[in-house]
């Protein structure tokens, strides 16, 4: 009871945080601004156009969670900031509860139902203590849409063990996943493999559905873009690779360590009660009885393609987002590994054996440890930036009479300008050849920007990323003047450094 609290008070600090991050009117992240701009194209029919002119943009990703931010702020009248928030807090809640149903999917078949319940509520709540995710949730970004839909789709998979017709329904979530995020390919990848190898002609079906209703949407995508659906997400979005970031998952799995241990302790209990994990042939044949396992092996396989996917990270411009999937799936397992705790909890189970007397004391304390642990969500920390400056900031992208690049994209589109350029994917771009930016250099040169706001100064970080060492000459010979404000440096033409 003391873990639940603990986890169910993470879980408020959760919602506060969502709620701040809502009310906040500026940047919490730098993909916010970029992902408001392409919405807004999408709003205007001139999406995934050429990037060869000035101004261009690039779609990182395909156009399903912009879609629902537009619908939902048509429908509310919010702003396109607050809608995309909302829309990604919602999807937040929606993933937590579905980690919940696939625990429960899970535990039901060994346990009680009070048992299996208590085991969801733990994986549900757990979801929301993740620390990539208390980070990541609240902002106006695809991820949380795509990992509901990928969960929706496992959890109908779970449920196509015994009604096979709903593998189609799962095969429309997980199509919905990947035109959300277009690398959401580890939970179909798990869902289908374990289908496949338990009830063949099951896992064919979804298979067939995914694949026509997958090429029926990308080719009416194709078909209204003229083709720059594919080139932006196949040709444009592409990034170079440093190995370095690799760094970042350790950091944040030792974050977790004692969720880990949960799951290690609460699989190594699953031995021995009916067919091995993997004993393939037994599971076919006796299905019917050992769904709880079959559910079992498919969050396996998932956990381990989440985790390769995961090695994304290496990619200059990723963040903690790629460790996201990985670590609710953890979450899933944790609530599962907890069953016996849950059934002596429950009163379905008896503590007469020196091991089960040390799962259901150890566990619990490893979650109320992993509780106390969570660090502070990422809207708490970044809302402290002075509102005065930022509007100040507001005030003066308003007055330019020249586009102005950014990092920090969101106040571009708050002084109801457009964005006109992405430092970061351009850098990539012009990098790998993919882009020349030469003409964007010589209009650097020759003035025609108004200034430029960037994170640091040259010879940090992520400018260096942001911004290639000949857009960077462009910008010391144009724009010499550096001034703070808002936590951010301006740089400003030395013509109008005193006006700025």
């Amino acid at each position: 009871m003391v873990a639940l609290a603990l986890l169910a008070w993470d879980a408020q600090q959760f919602l506060a945080s969502g709620l701040r991050a809502i009310r906040y009117p500026f940047d919490l992240d730098y993909g916010e601004g970029i992902v408001w701009q392409q919405a807004q194209q999408m709003r205007d029919g001139n999406a995934y156009g050429g990037i060869t002119t000035f101004p261009s943009i690039v779609f990182h990703y395909p156009p399903l969670y912009h879609a629902m931010t537009l619908a939902f702020q048509q429908l509310s009248g919010l702003d396109m900031l607050k809608s995309g928030r909302i829309v990604s807090v919602a999807a937040t809640l929606v993933l937590a509860v579905l980690a919940g149903l696939i625990a429960f999917e899970t535990v039901r078949p060994e346990r009680a139902r009070n048992a299996a319940i208590l085991c969801g509520v733990v994986a549900c709540l757990a979801t929301l203590t993740m620390w990539p995710l208390t980070a990541w949730a609240p902002l106006m970004r695809v991820d949380m849409v795509a990992m509901a839909f990928a969960f929706a789709g496992v959890w109908f998979s779970m449920k196509a063990f015994t009604r096979p017709r709903l593998v189609h329904l799962a095969a429309v979530c997980f199509v919905a996943s990947v035109f959300a995020k277009q690398t959401a390919i580890a939970a179909p990848a798990a869902a289908f493999l374990t289908l496949f190898l338990l009830k063949p002609r099951t896992a064919l079906a979804g298979i067939a559905s995914s694949v026509a209703l997958g090429l029926v949407v990308l080719g009416s995508l194709c078909w209204v873009t003229d083709g720059g659906f594919a080139r932006h997400i196949f040709i444009y979005n592409i990034n170079r690779l440093d190995f370095g970031r690799l760094g970042a998952i350790v950091a944040v799995l030792a974050r977790h360590c004692d969720y880990l241990c949960i799951v290690a302790l609460g699989l190594a209990s699953w031995r021995g009660e009916g067919p091995a994990l993997f004993a393939i042939r037994e599971l076919r044949e006796n299905l019917a009885d050992q769904r709880g396992k079959a559910c079992l092996l498919l969050l396996v396989f998932y956990v381990l393609f989440a985790a390769v996917m995961m090695l994304t990270i290496a990619k200059i411009g990723s963040n903690i987002n790629y460790i996201l999937e990985t670590l609710c799936v953890v979450a899933v397992l944790v609530g599962i590994s907890l069953r016996f705790v849950a059934a002596v909890a429950t009163g379905t189970a008896e503590t007469e054996r020196n091991a089960g007397v040390i799962l259901a004391v150890g566990l619990p304390i490893l979650l109320a440890v992993q509780a106390l642990a969570v660090p502070a969500p990422l809207a708490t920390e970044l809302t402290g930036r002075p509102l005065a400056e930022m509007r100040q900031l507001v005030e003066m992208v308003r007055a330019s009479s020249r586009p102005v690049i950014s990092d920090d994209m969101v106040v571009i589109k708050r002084a109801g300008r457009d964005v006109v350029w992405e430092p970061s994917i351009f850098s990539e771009l012009a990098s790998k050849g993919k882009w020349d930016e030469r003409p964007f250099v010589k209009r650097i040169r020759n003035g025609e920007i108004g200034f430029f706001i960037t994170v640091g100064h040259r010879g940090q970080q992520p400018f260096e990323s942001r911004y290639n060492p000949a857009v960077a000459d462009a910008m010391d010979a144009a724009y010499p003047i550096e001034k703070p404000m808002a936590g951010y440096i301006l740089h400003l033409p030395r013509s109008e450094a005193t006006a700025k």
